[in-house]
């Protein structure tokens, strides 16, 4: 972008270099360890090449990724696909695996320290370190989609038979929700399952009241605490959380080995889909164990603070730091971060930035934001899992917008998280802006067995709550249906 009076320079930044991946509505301090996820170190540890962080996040939630970084990952990955390289697979995860459990540990103890100053700098430095393996699995699973659809259509695999051949590696969450089946029929085999639409405080009480039952239930919510929490947000969940949740469960057992033949040529491409996808999966959901255990402790920063908790988040990590040695007002800034008027970045040195220059990055925005195709009325994307559906729409970009959504309401999101896991289990078919066939939402989709249409790019920014859609998620279609 050429700098003139009218059109101020915002450093590093050069609209061409970027490729839009949608809107996801999030708070600055979250916003920060997305553009501070490349650890060299880490790509040291893994023997592959150094990589640009390469993330802006313009107006609080419109996520972009340089182009060259896309292109980096594209090359390596594809590398270690054509060479069935399965060593590079099978350290990826054990690294991601140990890093995530050395993390847990480490934060439980961050939260024990005495001094605010040295648990908060302990927690940024794990936030980082979280953030390589889950962006990095991200950014593969995105740049690996063409070549898996590829790689499908010289074996005769049609689009949307392809999420058949992917088998699904267990997470933390497919436990979870094997977990919530095992219970939900220990409730009904207890004759209190059909008290609970009538009364469910009655059901509460009985549950309560029984002690074997009471402890698996609260054992289950002590291990699966942070299944609401996303981005240093949510609640814990309760015993009629978990009653809500087991309502709206798939009572087909949890995906594991694919049971469609695949044929010889793809086995591996599937294989090394799947650990792509479980990688990125994963990483989601230690962050939310992780955000889980240290969110106490940061809400009480806020209260010493001054600040109530989201405002507290709409800083970052540097604007804290002065904040507890008293050398900040916050204000001004949080006054500032109201409106979509800033932009968060990772520089050519991996240097976080935030740029809060409201003229600067509304011309910015400008030059950066695609355009928006109507389409008559229809919506494209992938097939994330196949059904067809007709439903009112619900738009949840965050989970403050959660208790908008309704069982049966169709939930359209920019991407899903752990934290939507519930909403998706009320959904009567799923709809995202981004993501390919190894993202969240096909993958939970495929868990839950729910029609999802993933990747069709502006889907939140066409449609309105309460409109009516034919989801057609065999064929990745949703069509606008006007009623007279």
């Amino acid at each position: 972008m050429m700098a003139t009076e009218n059109m101020p320079l915002i450093e590093g930044i050069n609209p061409q270099d970027y490729q839009y991946f949608g809107l996801w509505k999030c708070n600055a301090f979250a916003d920060y360890f997305w553009a501070a996820w490349d650890k060299k170190e880490y790509f040291e540890e893994l023997s592959i090449p150094n990589m640009e962080s390469g993330v802006l996040i313009l107006n609080g939630g419109n996520f972009f990724v340089k182009k060259s970084a896309m292109a980096e990952a594209e090359k390596l990955i594809t590398e270690k696909v054509l060479a069935h390289d399965e060593h590079f697979f099978k350290t990826f995860i054990e690294f991601s695996n140990n890093l995530y459990s050395r993390s847990l540990k480490q934060s439980e103890e961050a939260v024990g320290l005495a001094s605010d100053k040295e648990f908060f700098a302990e927690l940024v430095r794990i936030g980082e370190n979280m953030m390589f393996p889950w962006f990095l699995g991200w950014l593969f699973c995105e740049v690996y989609d063409p070549l898996l659809h590829e790689a499908a259509r010289r074996c005769g695999i049609i689009d949307e038979k392809i999420s058949e051949h992917i088998p699904l590696i267990r997470t933390p969450l497919m436990d979870q929700q094997a977990e919530l089946r095992s219970l939900k029929q220990l409730v009904v085999d207890k004759g209190i399952w059909e008290k609970l639409k009538e009364n469910p405080a009655a059901v509460v009480a009985a549950i309560e009241g029984d002690n074997h039952l009471a402890s698996l239930l609260e054992k289950h919510i002590k291990q699966y605490a942070w299944v609401q929490i996303f981005n240093y947000l949510g609640d814990d969940i309760s015993i009629e959380n978990i009653l809500d949740q087991m309502t709206h469960l798939n009572e087909k057992p949890a995906a594991g080995e694919s049971t469609t033949s695949t044929p010889t040529d793809f086995s591996y491409y599937a294989a090394a889909a799947s650990s792509l996808s479980y990688m990125r999966q994963t990483g989601a959901e230690y962050f939310s164990m992780y955000s889980q255990m240290i969110m106490p402790r940061l809400k009480g920063l806020a209260q010493s603070g001054g600040l109530a908790y989201a405002e507290f988040l709409e800083l970052v990590p540097q604007e804290i730091s002065l904040l507890l040695d008293g050398q900040l007002d916050p204000r001004p800034i949080i006054e500032r971060r109201k409106g979509p008027t800033w932009c968060i970045y990772a520089d050519a040195h991996s240097r976080i930035r935030i740029i809060d220059d409201a003229v600067g990055v509304a011309r910015l925005s400008k030059a950066m934001m695609p355009a928006v195709d109507e389409n008559e009325g229809i919506i494209k994307g992938q097939v994330g899992n196949k059904g067809f559906i007709t439903g009112k729409i619900k738009i949840i970009l965050a989970n403050t917008e959660f208790d908008k959504m309704e069982v049966g309401d169709v939930l359209v999101t920019t991407m899903t998280t752990p934290d939507f896991v519930i909403l998706m289990q009320k959904a009567s078919a799923i709809i995202t802006d981004i993501g390919g066939l190894l993202c969240h939402a096909a993958i939970v989709s495929r868990e839950l067995n729910k029609p999802c249409v993933i990747g069709t790019k502006n889907a939140t920014q066409l449609l309105q709550d309460g409109d009516v859609v034919e989801v057609d998620a065999n064929k990745g279609i949703v069509r606008k249906i006007e009623l007279s």
